[in-house]
Formats: C-alpha cells, structure tokens, sequence
C-alpha cells in the first residue's frame, strides 16, 4: 500500500508521535490502578448485559500483587460448579494499543476533512473491536474449560489461533494499533490528489 506523505513532512510526523508516545507510555502514578479498574468496570458490565447470570464471570482489579495492571478473570458454571481463572494484563492488551494509535493518529493528523475525521472514528472503533475480542477469546476458552460452553476441536483450535495471534506475543501490542492506523489511512485517503 502506498503510504501519502505527512503533513509537514515524516521527520515533523516522528518529532510529534515519538514524544506523544513516550509520555502516554510512562508509568504514571496511580495510572496502572486507575486503568485496570476501569477495564474491569467495563469488562463486568458488558458480559453480565451477553452473559446474564449463568456462567458467573467477574473481572477483579489489583487481584495480583505486584501487577497492578492485571485483571483476574474468573469463570464459574453455577451448574457444573466448576471454575477457572486467568489474569488479563491490560497494560498489553488495551492500553498500550490505544496509547500507539492515538500518538500516530494525532500526529498525523486526521482532523483536516470531515472524511479523515470519520476514518478516525471508524479506526478507533475498529481498535477497541479488536481490544474486546482478544479478551472475549480467553473467555471463551475458559468458558469451554468449566464446561459452561460447549466447544468441539475445531472451536478450540481456532480459539487457540486467535489468542496466539492476539495475545501471547507482547509486540502485539504495537503491531494491532500499527496495522488498524495504516488502514484508516486508506480509509482517509490522504494526501494531495494528483491530476494528469
């Protein structure tokens, strides 16, 4: 894909992303709790609107210590009474990604058109799509282990994919954002429009 040249030119783009990520990345006081709570908050409240009561699943903040961007994600069938949980690190898996697009996004920028602004929102929409579903594919998973969904092989297995490729490697975290911002480019359609 042909990428149009910044505004400004790409060393202006790399003076204003690389200072905007360096700042949303620090580790801010209270920053890492303050997250993670929300996260949970969110989390909670949209798998009891899909999920109702049965199975139980609850997101719990600073559950680990030492990590207070973890969330403990656990998983109980009131039928089987079996359970299961795992942590969700949000610090990888929602705001690392957030912080990257957003610094490539502003540093672009994207607010110039009305169409550029609305590849914004459909790319910004696109990243949290992507948040919720690497989270929603371990829940799954656990769901299938307490036996509260029934999962065959070829489930599992695409389960199993989907978690590889979204959750287990850390540069994830920048690859998603990286690649969900060279498509709203395209999207935007950037760039002066040449003319024979």
């Amino acid at each position: 894909m042909h990428l149009p040249n910044p505004r400004g030119g790409g060393k202006r783009f790399l003076w204003r992303c690389i200072p905007l990520m360096v700042v949303l990345l620090a580790p801010w006081p209270g920053l890492a709790t303050s997250f993670s709570a929300a996260m949970a908050g969110v989390c909670d409240a949209a798998v009891g609107l899909v999920f109702g009561s049965d199975p139980e699943i609850h997101f719990v903040p600073e559950h680990y210590e030492g990590h207070p961007w973890w969330v403990q994600m656990s998983v109980k069938s009131v039928f089987t009474n079996q359970s299961f949980s795992v942590p969700v690190d949000t610090r990888t898996v929602a705001y690392i990604r957030i912080a990257v697009f957003l610094s490539l996004a502003v540093a672009w920028p994207f607010w110039a058109t009305r169409q550029e602004m609305k590849a914004m929102a459909w790319g910004f929409a696109l990243l949290i799509g992507l948040i919720a579903l690497t989270i929603v594919l371990p829940l799954l998973q656990v769901l299938g282990i307490v036996k509260a969904l029934a999962l065959g092989v070829l489930a599992q297995s695409t389960l199993s994919i989907g978690i590889l490729t979204l959750l287990t490697y850390p540069s994830m975290a920048f690859a998603v954002p990286g690649l969900v911002w060279l498509l709203t480019l395209r999207l935007g359609r950037l760039g002066p429009v040449t003319t024979a």
